[in-house]
Order: structure tokens, then C-alpha cells, then sequence
């Protein structure tokens, strides 16, 4: 699903995202926002952010505040 934000003109796209965790075979599944705009998926049960446009290919880490 695609929409827009009409008080920043962000474009978003809903995904589905699936964490597996290899240690004890655990799937976590998440629906979130793809910000079109900035490349950035935040992941809140995970506490975990995807950034496409991060130097050297992407990044995925822990959410970080400033």
C-alpha cells in the first residue's frame, strides 16, 4: 500500500519484514513503513532500523537517539 504524507510530502510504501533469529529459530514479523523519501524502515518491536541509503550499502542496527 502507498501513501503520502500531506504535511511533509513523504511517500510511503507498508511492508511485511521477517527477523529470524538463528539461535533458537525464532520468527519475528513486523508490518512498517518504507520511507520512500529518506530510505528508512523503522522497526519498533524490534527496536531496529533499516537505512538504504546509509554509506557502503545500508544499514541495519539498533534504533538510535541523539
Amino acid at each position: 500500500m502507498r501513501s503520502e504524507s500531506p504535511n511533509t510530502g513523504n511517500r510511503f510504501i507498508t511492508m511485511m519484514f521477517e527477523a529470524f533469529y538463528k539461535k533458537t529459530g525464532a520468527k519475528v514479523l513486523e508490518i512498517a513503513s518504507f520511507n520512500v523519501n529518506t530510505g528508512k524502515v523503522y522497526l519498533q518491536k524490534l527496536g531496529m532500523v533499516i537505512s538504504t541509503k546509509a554509506p557502503n550499502g545500508g544499514y541495519f542496527g539498533q534504533i538510535k537517539t541523539r
